[in-house]
């Protein structure tokens, strides 16, 4: 009789209950620190049930995610470790062969701004957070009572990136996004701080319609390269073979002098050199005669020599000509430096009814409506880091209101920052390392190789994890030294 009722009572309790029986406390310790709440335990349970199905789709994805990223990190973690090896003993050559495989070296120090450690940090809780409640949902779905939640959370990793590409569409009652990128912000030590302000609208560079900052850096690239490949040499000195009509008797009347091969040209501070530029591709092998004029003045002349699309080289491309009465002249610019011409508008000429420096039918590109007028001037010098100096924005707002201009330009560095850092956290957590999520995958995995015994399963289990492990420890204390050296 005894023995029934502790069996009947033994019976009646659950492995996991349903509500906690004990009171939770937080847990502060020299490993860790969490909290934990039991809010949430009774809404994610139902959710979790009622959407068994659904949910185990989704996390069936994740395990195939997993498996994917325990393979990747165990391929770089062995490849870095041989590379780090090699370089201990002076080779470097497997290095070399790395990184034409793609396989760059992943410590180089440590390089990044307080606002950046900003988004860092907000972006690694919000990740942590979903994470946990991912864990959550897992366990509902199954039928597994929650006990409590830590703060912990995963869900968010393809939800970031789907944000980010949605973030247009979201925004789009009050933002124009793709049109044309809008300057944010013009740091005093950038070479176009007097050039550009903020809030002016970047249309065009070198007739080269831009809708985005990253078409801006990309149509810098491109055009310094074909700069260089389009160009020929006088001692140091590139002449890029497009340039502009001018009138012979502007070229008459500014100074001009012989250049030999080993003369540099120079011409006053105020003036610009030019080189006349020849169709056909001949020009003279030991002089050229060199024209000081006023950049100014030039960049509003019709333009000729050799154009082609940047973007979409083609050999065959077509010199234009001037009449008889102007030169082909193109700008002189020493190796390292570039001459791009720079198309925007600023907000001021709105309500101003001036005259644009081009028509519309040349650059088509102010659309129906817009009132905006456009500017032009000429850069010269480092294209690349003139690229970098500015801080843009896809978005323009669609009214006269500059108040929230900012805003896009936040949200999509936050979600970005996100998606990256919860990629990391997915990558880190799937390390065959002891007390991660690594350790348990490998051995859900072992256990599909059914011809292998238990002990086996076990040795393998550990070797691989004793591996990762050392591994894992090894690459941080080299972290460490790099950035602390």
């Amino acid at each position: 009789m005894v023995n029934r009722i502790r069996g009947r009572r033994w019976s009646d309790q659950t492995l996991l209950p349903m509500r906690t029986t004990r009171q939770l406390f937080n847990t502060v310790s020299c490993w860790y620190c969490d909290f934990k709440f039991s809010t949430f335990n009774e809404p994610l349970f139902r959710f979790g049930r009622r959407h068994s199905r659904s949910l185990r789709v989704w996390f069936s994805m994740g395990i195939g995610f997993s498996l994917a990223a325990l393979f990747g990190v165990t391929v770089i973690m062995v490849c870095e470790f041989v590379r780090a090896a090699f370089v201990y003993t002076g080779n470097n050559s497997l290095g070399d062969s790395l990184s034409l495989l793609g396989l760059s070296s992943l410590i180089a120090g440590l390089n990044i701004s307080l606002p950046s450690m900003g988004y860092l940090i907000v972006s690694s809780v919000i990740c942590v957070i979903v994470h946990e409640f991912g864990h959550a949902l897992a366990a509902a779905s199954e039928g597994v009572p929650l006990e409590y939640i830590a703060v912990f959370w995963a869900v968010l990793f393809p939800v970031c990136n789907l944000a980010l590409l949605l973030l247009p569409f979201i925004l789009s009652p009050f933002y124009v996004h793709g049109r044309n990128p809008m300057v944010l912000d013009v740091p005093s030590t950038s070479p176009l701080s007097g050039y550009l302000s903020p809030y002016d609208v970047i249309y065009s560079v070198d007739d080269i319609r831009i809708h985005t900052p990253q078409e801006w850096k990309q149509t810098i690239i491109l055009l310094t390269q074909k700069a260089r490949s389009s160009s020929y040499y006088y001692s140091g000195i590139s002449n890029v073979r497009r340039g502009y009509c001018v009138p012979r008797f502007l070229s008459g009347v500014s100074i001009h002098l012989e250049l030999e091969m080993n003369q540099t040209a120079i011409c006053p501070s105020e003036l610009v050199a030019f080189a006349p530029v020849i169709c056909g591709g001949a020009h003279e092998e030991t002089k050229s005669i060199i024209y000081c004029l006023d950049a100014k003045d030039v960049v509003k002349l019709k333009k000729c020599g050799y154009y082609g699309n940047v973007r979409y080289p083609t050999n065959q491309i077509d010199c234009h000509l001037c009449t008889e009465i102007e030169s082909c002249l193109a700008p002189v610019q020493q190796l390292g430096q570039g001459w791009i011409e720079i198309t925007y508008s600023s907000p001021q000429c709105k309500h101003e009814t001036k005259t644009s420096l081009f028509s519309d039918e040349k650059h088509s590109i102010r659309s129906e409506g817009e009132n905006g007028c456009l500017q032009s001037f000429v850069f010269i010098g480092d294209l690349i880091s003139m690229a970098h100096s500015i801080h843009l924005t896809s978005y323009q707002p669609r009214f006269s209101i500059y108040f929230g201009t900012h805003l896009p330009n936040l949200l999509e560095k936050f979600l970005t920052c996100s998606f990256h850092v919860s990629l990391l956290l997915a990558l880190l957590n799937s390390l065959p390392v002891y007390f991660l999520d690594g350790e348990c995958i490998l051995e859900e995995t072992l256990n599909y190789f059914r011809f292998l015994s238990s002990k086996m399963k076990q040795m393998i289990l550990r070797l691989w994890l004793l591996l990762g492990t050392f591994i894992s420890i090894f690459f941080v204390v080299q972290s460490i030294f790099v950035v602390v050296s």
